[in-house]
């Protein structure tokens, strides 16, 4: 193969290259999308009177015994929902619940692996926009068994889980139940930016 032959060769073979990257990335985007968090989707249920408004911290209750969240003198209820039911869980009570999401569905402080939690702000989790390294978030799982977490990380990422400041993908942080013992909270910030923190 001549010199010139080659060049044309590595050529075509780094535009289809180019080509199956952006079809593979395109692709799993849209498989890959984090639960919206979108307030304007939430129902209220009897009991709660409206929606907060941004910047708003909800009353919340010290009444649980177990299934909690603590955070920033804050006490928020959570269920163990799952990808299939964590939002609609968290849009009939907008104000006091969150709802597990990825990672473990039924959340565990001793089980050695991560759980995904997500719910609204303004909401529940309006709270977490006071949230700084080094925080302590506490959770109490259904056996009333908990945990005291050190948070390690506080970013915004957008709705495929892409670090917004770097572009790092996020998304086995999100999702995966590996990296032991760890949990992470998401809110959205707006319909295309969330906050994420990481604590374990």
């Amino acid at each position: 193969m001549t010199g010139r032959k080659k060049v044309l060769f590595i050529s075509v073979l780094a535009v289809l290259l180019a080509s199956v990257v952006f079809i593979v990335l395109t692709t799993n985007k849209e498989s890959r999308r984090l639960a919206t968090i979108d307030p304007s989707e939430a129902k209220i249920e009897q009991g709660e009177q409206t929606l907060l408004k941004p910047g708003e911290i909800p009353v919340t209750s010290t009444r649980y015994k177990s299934q909690y969240i603590q955070v920033k003198g804050r006490t928020i209820h959570y269920a163990n929902a799952g990808v299939k039911n964590a939002q609609k869980t968290i849009n009939k009570k907008p104000n006091t619940e969150a709802a597990t999401w990825s990672g473990v569905r039924v959340n565990s402080v001793t089980d050695k692996k991560h759980t995904h939690f997500i719910a609204h702000n303004p909401g529940a989790f309006s709270a977490l926009l006071k949230v700084k390294k080094g925080d302590k978030i506490t959770v109490v799982d259904n056996k009333k068994r908990k945990k005291t977490y050190k948070v390690t990380l506080v970013t915004k990422c957008d709705d495929y889980a892409y670090e917004i400041k770097t572009k790092r993908d996020l998304w086995n942080t999100i999702v995966s139940t590996g990296g032991g013992e760890r949990i992470t909270l998401q809110t959205c910030l707006s319909k295309t930016v969330n906050l994420l923190i990481e604590a374990k």
